[in-house]
């Protein structure tokens, strides 16, 4: 969940501790949306790194969601997040929000929006580790409980939709177990393509996710992340 829909807190079940892992971060996470509980939550912690201009940057990033429902097929939710970037020299700390919502139009088609880092940054801060808003827009749909389509658009830092980012993702259930996951992006403001395969495990006891990224056009380095899920 950590930097996804905060509105989709409401669709997820029980209580679930949750970490992945890349070459170059990792997160955890812990979410809770059981009956007992008065609002659906989330608190997610990540750390990675960066190149910026040739100078390594240590990011983190510290997150509590909260989400609920308006009617029955709308759900809204507000995220909060430190995000601490240090370089060699420098710490650099902000604090900001995201705001989404998700609307489940039919049991097999939901739309979605989330404004990223609505909130006014520091100005003064370097154009490299500023928080900039952006905006979301998805669509999900689901054919025979068993093949899962997915559509993302995702604005630049300023909201400049001309340079913005479109994701395509599939995901089908080969069995009671095992899913089988392709993607497709195109980042204008990188000018590359990217590709993605993967696999996972929905078992009784425990979720295993594995996800492939490669170019397809442009730069961008091959990387491998594995994530695991467990309900409690």
């Amino acid at each position: 969940m950590h930097g996804l829909n905060p509105a989709n807190l409401v669709h997820l079940r029980h209580r679930d501790l949750h970490t992945a892992t890349t070459r170059d971060g990792w997160v955890v996470g812990v979410t809770d949306n059981s009956p007992d509980v008065l609002v659906p939550a989330a608190l997610s912690f990540a750390k990675g790194k960066t190149t910026s201009q040739g100078n390594e940057m240590f990011e983190e990033d510290l997150r509590l969601a909260l989400a609920g429902l308006v009617v029955p097929q709308l759900s809204v939710g507000l995220s909060a997040h430190q995000f601490e970037v240090k370089s060699r020299e420098k710490v650099w700390r902000q604090l900001n929000a995201d705001f989404g919502a998700t609307w489940t139009v039919t049991p097999e088609l939901g739309l979605a929006a989330v404004a990223y880092d609505f909130l006014d940054s520091d100005r003064e801060l370097p154009d490299e580790v500023r928080l900039r808003p952006r905006t979301g827009l998805g669509m999900n749909y689901v054919y025979r409980n068993f093949m899962r389509a997915r559509a993302d658009i995702v604005s630049d830092g300023g909201n400049h939709f001309g340079r913005r980012s479109l994701l395509l993702g599939f995901e089908t259930y080969m069995n009671k177990y095992f899913l089988a996951r392709l993607g497709w992006g195109d980042e204008r403001a990188n000018d590359r393509q990217i590709g993605t395969i993967g696999f996972g495990l929905d078992l009784p006891r425990f979720r295993l996710n594995y996800a492939y990224q490669t170019a397809l056009k442009g730069e961008l380095e091959n990387w491998h992340a594995i994530d695991l899920g467990i309900p409690f």
